[in-house]
């Protein structure tokens, strides 16, 4: 529901002190992996990290952008981690492309690309992430996928959603590491 606020009273949600709370929510929603409410909570992080071109020359986008990288700055490591996890095993394989589409909306972001990379490792080596991974993901294909995450300029949408998508293959062992070395091209 709190994402047709951001789509037809941004303002409203926007202005509310409560923004922090509603990432940390979408979060620790998106970790949960139900389909419906995970859907909710990703729509909701897309639309803050990317509104669109006309939502974000509007004054009440303008006035709370600096809000929300502030929100980001603080919360985007728990933000980083449910995706992750997410992707990895507890999300439906029909919303892997979404969660990718929230990673590189937070990739494009120039504000966060100094706590990026602490967020990513600090996700992947985490003992939630670690117990739901194959053995076949070891530290390097880790830090390839961090690599190629990261990659500046970044990977093209497509390709970035195939990256991430092929990754969550290879943590629900449905795919080989083999697949990320094309990535490196």
């Amino acid at each position: 529901m709190a994402y047709r606020y951001l789509l037809f009273a941004p303002h409203l949600l926007l202005q509310s002190p409560f923004l922090a709370a509603l990432l940390d929510a979408a979060a620790a929603t998106v970790a949960n992996g139900e389909r419906e409410s995970s859907k909710s909570a990703l729509t909701l992080l897309c639309l803050l990290l990317s509104p669109g071109k006309k939502a974000l020359s509007s004054h009440a986008w303008i006035s709370a952008r600096p809000v929300i990288i502030t929100s980001l700055q603080h919360q985007g490591q728990p933000v980083v981690s449910s995706l992750l996890l997410a992707a990895a095993g507890k999300a439906p394989r029909d919303l892997l492309r979404p969660i990718a589409t929230a990673l590189h909306h937070l990739i494009l972001i120039p504000d966060l690309h100094p706590h990026l990379p602490n967020w990513l490792v600090t996700a992947l080596r985490s003992p939630d992430f670690q117990k739901g991974v194959p053995e076949a993901v070891g530290e390097g294909e880790l830090q390839l996928f961090c690599e190629l995450l990261l990659r500046q300029p970044s990977l093209p949408r497509p390709r970035f959603e195939a990256l991430v998508v092929d990754f969550a293959a290879i943590c629900r062992s449905e795919g080989t590491v083999d697949a990320l070395l094309g990535y490196q091209m």
